[in-house]
């Protein structure tokens, strides 16, 4: 569903579009004079999901799937099962439930922020046609969500603002006016 925000006299149209409990899309489209037609797109993270039931409530299904594979499964392997739950949300559960989790046998090398579900990672797909594109935007999202503080929203702007901006001149000078050395843009 999108969401129509007021614009100002240079943005032609914004739209907001809900992906998944975390994940929105922000396309923002300027009058014609001032682009060539191409929108700017970006990726938010909203770190409190929607409120929606099934991320909230547990089904039965989802608490024999927790207790089944709690203990011994790696991260990704529960999040699949339980695609609308994040780890904090299973942690949580599992400890109410007395299930343990037998960290010291357990590969942890593919881990995702607390906040992530396996809906949101789930949507990413359909914006990758490769395994590194996939690998790349979940590293992102991972990193926005551990990285977005609770009731926060972050971007992921698709095309980086030095590229089109004129801080893109100054990388061929070195130098941010009045000769003072460029360090960061």
């Amino acid at each position: 569903m999108a969401t129509q925000l007021p614009t100002d006299p240079l943005v032609d149209e914004v739209k907001i579009n809900s992906i998944s409990p975390h994940l929105y899309t922000l396309q923002i489209t300027w009058i014609r004079p001032l682009t060539d037609g191409r929108d700017d797109v970006a990726l938010l993270w909203r770190s409190d999901p929607t409120k929606d039931e099934e991320v909230i409530s547990w089904a039965g299904e989802e608490e024999a799937a927790l207790r089944l594979l709690y203990p011994n499964s790696v991260q990704l392997e529960l999040l699949r099962a339980m695609p609308g739950k994040t780890p904090g949300q299973m942690k949580k559960r599992a400890n109410q439930l007395g299930v343990k989790r037998d960290y010291w046998h357990i590969d942890q090398s593919e881990r995702f922020y607390w906040t992530v579900c396996y809906k949101d990672l789930a949507v990413l797909e359909a914006y990758t046609s490769s395994e590194e594109e996939r690998h790349y935007l979940w590293g992102a999202v991972n990193r926005m969500a551990e990285n977005t503080k609770r009731g926060q929203i972050s971007a992921l702007w698709f095309i980086p603002v030095d590229v089109i901006s004129f801080s893109q001149s100054l990388r061929d000078t070195g130098m941010i006016g009045g000769g003072v050395p460029r360090t960061s843009v």
